[in-house]
């Protein structure tokens, strides 16, 4: 199954901010991994912003 498949296991929203970097399944459990993507939100696109990296 390919990332976007795993969508509906996700709250709603969740890759409005993040991507399916890895997926991981076996008989018992599937694991998700999620990166934040590096984009600024709208409302916060005409200030200087900078990443703090956490």
């Amino acid at each position: 199954m390919g990332s976007k498949g795993y969508h509906p296991f996700l709250p709603k929203g969740t890759l409005d901010d993040f991507f399916i970097s890895d997926v991981k399944e076996n008989s018992t459990e599937i694991e998700i991994y999620l990166e934040e993507k590096n984009a600024v939100p709208s409302e916060y696109s005409n200030l200087k912003v900078g990443s703090k990296f956490f």
